[in-house]
């Protein structure tokens, strides 16, 4: 089971929280905008598991923008709409282990399962024996 870890690209704070859990893992918080609402948004931070828990009801296919809970400020769009329905992709930055790091790619409508990443290992990383 991989857990995805992400933090804010403007504040670097982590958006992985212990306070909600799904299947008894650490999941993403932000904060959903859509049809003049808002609400906190956890999603599954278990890769390929696609279960969120919502404070208000986000009716499905509905585009979201996503924020960062800690300094409120929107995360990125990708460059490139989603392959699978067209929408807007939301670019989060992920950090890994032994100092990896990198992006995770959401689509940003709801029911929508396309997701991918992207991992960079810094250059001065010595290689693996």
């Amino acid at each position: 089971m991989k857990i995805v870890k992400l933090v804010c690209s403007t504040c670097g704070k982590d958006l992985n929280t212990n306070e909600i859990l799904i299947q008894g893992q650490e999941t993403i918080e932000v904060i959903a905008k859509f049809n003049e609402e808002e609400t906190l948004l956890n999603l599954s931070a278990i890769w390929g598991n696609f279960e969120n828990i919502s404070r208000k009801e986000i009716p499905n296919s509905t585009i979201v923008e996503l924020f960062c809970p800690h300094c409120k400020t929107i995360i990125p769009n990708f460059w490139k709409n989603c392959i699978s329905c067209g929408s807007p992709i939301a670019m989060f930055k992920s950090i890994g282990k032994h100092d990896t790091f990198g992006s995770v790619m959401v689509c940003r409508r709801k029911g929508c399962h396309n997701h991918k990443t992207n991992v960079t290992i810094p250059t001065d990383t010595p290689a693996s024996p």
